[in-house]
């Protein structure tokens, strides 16, 4: 039996080869410089620095923690950078903002027994964090944005940015105790030195 041929029915597609292997940051288009091309570097030196290959979720999560102190870092030094010229530009004496200061200073310090105590009862302190410094201190610097729109005065306007700091202050140091529980569950004892390092640096370079 002759095997016939197969008919031409016309012009066919050229099929395109394969492409080529980049780089983690070039492989995303049109621009390296994403989201997702950045997350890819992050994901490839943690897994490169554990001891064992995280789990997804635990990957996931240290990805996240390293972008929240970066971000954590621009508000907070927008924040303290600029609060002295903001009451300086109503009239502030030295003495309101001497007060400013100490009264931040005393409130941050008055929390930190109670906020230890409340970490060690809790059975979910990442609740904790996310009311406290996650809530209520960016609740306070959204306060003392919006106090040129409401203060009937400006010593008035003084007194709230003082109070509103001071809470604010209260806030971030009362998660401090459920904020190092959880980085103690969350990273890993083999990365946590080297982790901990580009966090801060980043957070600083970020902050100046």
């Amino acid at each position: 039996m002759a095997l016939h041929p197969p008919e031409d029915t016309g012009p066919r597609e050229r099929v395109p080869a394969p492409p080529k292997r980049l780089l983690p940051q070039f492989e995303y288009r049109p621009l390296w410089w994403n989201w997702a091309g950045l997350f890819r570097i992050m994901d490839d030196r943690i897994e490169r620095r554990s001891a064992g290959l995280p789990h997804p979720v635990s990957l996931k999560g240290l990805r996240y923690f390293w972008l929240d102190g970066v971000f954590a870092a621009l508000s907070d030094n927008i924040t303290a950078s600029f609060l002295t010229i903001f009451l300086l530009a109503y009239g502030a004496t030295n003495g309101q903002i001497g007060i400013m200061s100490s009264l931040g200073n005393l409130l941050g310090v008055t929390a930190l027994i109670p906020a230890a105590i409340h970490a060690e009862r809790s059975l979910r302190p990442k609740s904790i964090v996310l009311w406290t410094a996650g809530g209520g201190g960016r609740v306070m610097v959204l306060l003392i944005a919006l106090v040129p729109f409401v203060a009937p005065s400006a010593q008035a306007a003084i007194w709230m940015i003082v109070g509103a700091n001071a809470v604010r202050a209260f806030f971030n140091n009362y998660a401090n105790p459920a904020w190092t529980g959880i980085v103690a569950d969350l990273v890993p004892e083999s990365i946590r030195g080297r982790y901990f390092s580009r966090r801060t640096q980043l957070g600083q370079l970020v902050g100046l």
